[in-house]
């Protein structure tokens, strides 16, 4: 698939960011590369007709470090299916920088393991909350300073939106970086963003497990669990998941949760032994364990029954758009009643 990269110089501030006081110091800015938007990319927030026209797909807005230049750059990697004209190309960086500036560019960023507030985010923290500053991490990322100057395209006939993303995977990995270890392991066992390889899946998963890292744990006791790379093994992948929960991991304290619950996996059906699993996840504000812990309640599964609880649970994954609680929220507010609740929630 061809590719087309916008790119333009970008700022990292230390301190506050009202003060504009810009790091230069390479070994810190070194910190930011490959910093990006994750799942969140830019083309869904693209002029539909645009994004059709050129078959735009991806673009995560990620930081890049330029030891040559000593300059941070804030990059935007399409997938199209065909090189813009020069009317879509101006309409399409236009509508980048707009989210560089004002949409996706003004919320977070991460690496493998740190996460990076904008500017724009954190000043508007400050403004509403100035004794917010002293909580705040030393680092603030701009993807559209005053000073960026225009953007530069690169087009190339081959590769993908997603080809920055695994190469840093790769060269993270291959640093000996534990997430990066495991989260390269995770897109070799997907095969969505490159091509699957269920057994260097289970090496990168393995190699990241040996760091004591919490996700290659999850994800190797989700390898032997269910039989991907390796033969099914309950027994090490409930011994894996475990040593994840213990590193305070949502999906495997849920995982265990669920396993209890119902009893798969091989253990048990003790839902009463589950239940502490999701407590400590709906303390963690991890919303599917809040519309488990939420069904529990809601029919008495390992705790007394209380449609109070079900449905304060149910409404708090809804407010963190955990969506397919929705039914069982409608549901449950229909037993107790609507006036008070929905004052309470919020909900119709």
């Amino acid at each position: 698939m061809p590719r087309i990269t916008i790119s333009a110089k970008a700022t990292a501030y230390e301190g506050n960011p009202h003060d504009h006081r810009e790091i230069t110091d390479p070994v810190i800015l070194k910190k930011f590369h490959g910093a990006d938007t994750g799942d969140d990319v830019c083309e869904p927030h693209i002029s539909q007709g645009l994004a059709v026209a050129i078959g735009l797909k991806g673009g995560r807005i990620r930081f890049a470090f330029s030891d040559k230049a000593n300059q941070l750059a804030v990059t935007t990697t399409y997938g199209v299916d065909h090189k813009p004209d020069q009317n879509q190309l101006q309409q399409l960086v236009q509508e980048t920088q707009a989210q560089w500036s004002d949409g996706l560019g003004s919320s977070s960023f991460s690496t493998f393991d740190t996460d990076y507030m904008s500017a724009n985010l954190g000043k508007a923290l400050i403004n509403e909350h100035p004794e917010i500053l002293q909580h705040l991490p030393p680092f603030f990322l701009d993807a559209a300073p005053d000073d960026a100057g225009q953007p530069k395209i690169s087009w190339s006939d081959t590769g993908g939106p997603d080809d920055f993303l695994i190469n840093d995977a790769k060269v993270a990995a291959q640093a000996g970086h534990p997430y990066a270890q495991a989260f390269l392991g995770f897109l070799y066992q997907e095969g969505e963003v490159m091509e699957a390889d269920t057994q260097k899946s289970i090496e990168w998963f393995k190699k990241s497990a040996d760091q004591e890292n919490e996700m290659g744990y999850t994800h190797l006791g989700f390898a032997y669990l269910e039989g991907k790379g390796v033969p099914v093994d309950l027994q090490t992948g409930i011994q894996y998941m475990q040593k994840a929960a213990n590193l305070d991991s949502t999906l495997a304290l849920h995982t265990l949760g669920e396993a209890y619950k119902e009893g798969k996996y091989g253990l048990e059906n003790q839902p009463e032994k589950g239940i502490p699993y999701l407590e400590r996840a709906v303390a963690m504000d991890f919303a599917p364990c809040k519309a488990e812990l939420g069904d529990c309640y809601e029919y008495g599964i390992g705790v007394k029954k209380d449609l109070k609880k079900a449905l304060a649970l149910y409404a708090d994954a809804l407010e963190d758009g955990f969506e397919p609680v929705e039914p069982a929220f409608q549901r449950v507010k229909k037993q107790v009643g609507g006036g008070f609740f929905s004052r309470l929630f919020g909900r119709s």
